[in-house]
């Protein structure tokens, strides 16, 4: 390979990466995600550290989310389980607990509902890939700073399917944390089922009035 045809080559490379910007998964999605997070109080040395895990079902055009999942923390050393149906559309949020038959509900803003990307102050910091064969997967890595905490995160290429992602520095009231999420059995472009979004007969029956009602 002549030096000129190597600078050429080079020069393309260095555009691409220069041009990689952090990605979104698409608007409906859903998966099994397992959360560890760590926290440390101010003014204290105890670590509390929690385990999660859920089932995530998204969608940005109903404007919907539903988290069922059993969390585990080192404070009360029991495991929760739970369920959450988020309804930005009527800025409703709807929770149920194990060994509780009643539906909590709480405001929430609409607003909040935003895409799921990769944080827009991430940098893309190279490419790799896992497994061999029919089975491998391309990988990109991000890492960066976003809202005072340091990121680590990695997707797919192709698709930009959510793989891992590690976050850690300190809350606005001074809470220290460190969070690792891991994302399986991700599916993008449908729901795992059509009636996904129902709400239970016991939450159905607190949903705000409709409009002109």
């Amino acid at each position: 390979m002549s030096l000129i045809t190597r600078i050429l080559l080079l020069g393309v490379t260095i555009g691409f990466v220069q041009s990689l910007k952090p990605c979104c998964i698409s608007k409906i999605y859903f998966a099994k995600m397992k959360i560890e997070r760590g926290d440390v109080k101010p003014n204290s040395n105890q670590t509390v550290i929690t385990d999660n895990k859920l089932e995530f079902e998204y969608d940005a055009d109903l404007q919907f989310e539903r988290v069922a999942g059993s969390i585990f923390s080192t404070q009360d050393m029991q495991s929760h389980g739970y369920l959450v149906y988020n309804d930005y559309k009527n800025g409703r949020s709807y929770t149920k607990y194990d060994m509780d038959p009643s539906c909590h509900v709480k405001a929430i803003n609409p607003d909040d509902l935003s895409p799921h990307c990769v944080p827009p102050t991430l940098t893309w910091a190279g490419e790799y890939t896992v497994g061999s064969g029919m089975e491998d997967m391309r990988i990109n890595s991000w890492y960066g700073q976003y809202n005072d905490f340091m990121y680590s995160m990695q997707t797919t290429v192709n698709d930009c399917t959510p793989v891992s992602m590690t976050r850690f520095g300190t809350e606005e009231d001074g809470t220290r944390v460190v969070e690792s999420i891991l994302y399986v059995n991700v599916t993008q472009y449908s729901h795992s089922r059509p009636d996904i979004f129902t709400l239970p007969p016991e939450c159905a029956n607190m949903m705000p009035n409709p409009v002109g009602k």
